[in-house]
């Protein structure tokens, strides 16, 4: 019986951790995007669920489909300037927002460099001025993550966030549950200037919140942010398109 209990216990400290790594290693680049087309599809599924479930509520509830809050800015810079509206949502808004988040969940060295660098980027963002164009802005933006990125590589030891990566990765599931809740609650300024909290924004951010969660679970599956990034550009892309085509026949 103790030998029994000796085995069982060596299986899981060593072998089952070492199972799953060589799975994971061998986890192939076609399956991986085969995964990522998979999570597309189920995030598509979830949306239609979400959308399903309000149409029903609002017959006992029409506050919840007359919203006051319309993303107005988004319509506005797609009447104006659809190509940036276009880089901005689909190129730029999927690489730092996944840095931004999807890096504490199960991370890497690189993720947590990435993870310090992107959100001044992000926050520092709105403090240039806005007399300079956007290209030059989102340029200057992108230096400064990644020579900050660079720099810190540098600087910052991979002994010196084990600990932190340890802990994050034993917690990876409420790590995963609020970052996807941020990542929702970051959104409501799609909708409002200064940051308001009540309960038709929470219904609004709610897709986003189901896709914080999906391009969280992408990320720990495939442990590379890159998939979760070109996930992002799935999911944005459509919308944004068909923001610039409604707003292109509606002025024809």
């Amino acid at each position: 019986m103790a030998r029994f209990r000796v085995s069982v216990l060596y299986y899981r400290t060593f072998i089952a951790p070492l199972h799953c790594m060589i799975q994971e290693h061998l986890m192939s680049p076609n399956e991986k995007a085969s995964l990522l087309l998979r999570t597309y599809g189920y995030l598509w599924l979830l949306y239609i669920v979400f959308g399903i479930s309000i149409a029903i509520l609002s017959q006992w509830y029409p506050e919840l489909t007359n919203s006051e809050y319309k993303q107005t800015q988004i319509i506005e810079m797609a009447k104006s300037n659809p190509f940036h509206l276009l880089i901005l949502a689909c190129i730029f808004a999927p690489f730092v927002e996944e840095m931004m988040f999807r890096t504490l969940i199960a991370p890497s060295h690189s993720d947590l460099i990435l993870f310090i660098c992107s959100w001044p980027v992000f926050l520092g963002a709105g403090y240039l001025p806005e007399d300079i164009h956007w290209i030059l802005r989102l340029a200057f933006s992108g230096v400064v993550l990644f020579s900050t990125y660079y720099i810190l590589k540098q600087l910052i030891p991979e002994e010196v966030t084990t600990t932190i990566r340890n802990k994050l990765s034993q917690f990876v599931i409420p790590v995963l549950v609020l970052t996807a809740v941020v990542f929702g609650l970051v959104h409501i300024s799609n909708y409002v200037t200064q940051f308001t909290f009540n309960i038709t924004l929470v219904i609004l951010i709610i897709p986003q919140v189901i896709a914080g969660f999906m391009l969280g679970w992408l990320k720990l599956k495939t442990k590379n942010l890159g998939w979760s990034i070109g996930l992002h550009f799935m999911n944005n892309i459509v919308p944004v398109m068909l923001i610039i085509f409604g707003n292109a026949l509606s002025e024809s």
